[in-house]
């Protein structure tokens, strides 16, 4: 009796020794419940986790789960994971620091228009926040869209992988790769120190550069706290037909784009401020604003064209033909245009101040127009 009373013990011991050390990991779904509620009231949104939650401890602390949704599981919910795996160093966490060692992630679902948490604003804590480095993070497969996977949206965006990295004392580094209605490109960007990012009122500075066959973009500027952001932009389009093929929109070769501006977001509004630029032969300039707090987009443009060039629209000759395109470029095909524009609301106001290309003297022209639920009015 005595020696399966000594077994019985040394297995236990061994067990629970293998479960401190990291060695098994065990199932613990009995935080589930906390969690959840801890997230609610310092969000108020709703976290489900409908896969096991499966916790290795040990010198690396690591959890693993999935079927993670955030934000209204009856509607459209800000944000789903089906899998995702972290771990974090244990001793730096005994020193209060946090360390993540790993963070990996597959199969998210982003919906930008779907209401964001109503973050608490810290500014006013005495105490700082605790110091946080990144060593890893891999994230596979996510999409950004506007509205439910059912739902048509011209401007969904599928990033196939993102590589990034926060070492402390070091800057921020984040590489991705995705589409954007079949236009592949590249994402770099860097910024500050994370332990910045979590520090308060300071600004933290970003610097953001996309690449794709036929466009570069540059974004320099700041992130404000509470969230939002404060930036300078500049952009060179190449080829802009092709662009306009990723919508089914055929254009002329029009030459190329250039342009620069600024931008503000609190990730519930967009504003481009001052942008002024050039196409081809046309200039100009225009503040745009993007409200997402609605049932639907709704986006408001104010424009100013110095110098509108129509004629790579009116040309047939053959200088004007597309090679891919069997119909002269004057011949363009607004519906899937029209199509896109169905997926939000606006209202635009145009100042023209010469025309060119056409063989009457055109200027000075004034338009007014809104558009609801696809139908445009003048």
């Amino acid at each position: 009796m005595r020696k399966v009373t000594r077994l019985l013990l040394a297995a236990v011991v061994l067990t629970i020794s293998a479960v401190l050390l990291g060695i098994v990991p065990f199932n613990a779904g009995f935080i589930r419940g906390p969690i959840e509620t801890a997230v609610r009231d310092a969000t108020g949104l709703e976290l489900s986790v409908s896969d096991r939650i499966i916790l290795r401890l040990g010198p690396t602390p690591s959890v693993t789960s999935g079927g993670l949704i955030y934000g209204d599981p009856a509607g459209n919910p800000l944000l789903v994971i089906d899998s995702l795996h972290a771990s974090v160093g244990m001793f730096p966490l005994l020193r209060g620091r946090i360390h993540v060692r790993e963070l990996t992630a597959q199969n998210i679902l982003i919906d930008y228009c779907s209401p964001l948490p109503d973050l608490p604003d810290d500014s006013s804590k005495d105490s700082a926040p605790p110091s946080v480095a990144v060593d890893a993070v891999d994230l596979n497969r996510i999409t950004l869209r506007c509205g439910p996977p059912a739902q048509p949206d011209p401007l969904r965006i599928d990033i196939e992988q993102v590589f990034g990295a926060a070492p402390a004392g070091e800057a921020i580094q984040l590489d991705a790769e995705g589409s954007v209605s079949g236009i592949d490109f590249t994402l770099s960007a860097t910024g500050g120190e994370l332990d910045r990012l979590f520090a308060g009122p300071d600004r933290f500075p970003v610097r953001v550069s996309i690449e794709s066959p036929a466009a570069i973009a540059e974004v320099s500027g700041y992130l404000d706290s509470p969230a939002a952001i404060d930036a300078q932009f500049e952009t060179h389009l190449t080829d802009v037909p092709s662009l306009a093929d990723a919508f089914d929109v055929a254009l002329p070769a029009v030459g190329e784009l250039r342009a620069k501006g600024n931008i503000r977001s609190d990730f519930r509004t967009l504003e481009l401020i001052e942008v002024a630029g050039k196409i081809g032969e046309t200039l100009f300039a225009f503040d745009t604003t993007v409200d997402l707090t609605g049932d639907r987009v709704h986006v408001g443009v104010a424009a100013m064209v110095e110098r509108l060039d129509l004629a790579p629209f009116l040309d047939n000759g053959p200088s004007a033909q597309r090679p891919d395109r069997p119909t002269a470029t004057g011949d363009i095909d607004l519906r899937p245009a029209l199509r896109i524009l169905g997926a939000f609301d606006a209202q635009a106001q145009l100042s023209v101040t010469k025309v060119l290309g056409v063989p009457l003297e055109l200027g000075d022209v004034e338009i007014a127009a809104a558009l609801s639920d696809g139908i445009v009015t003048l």
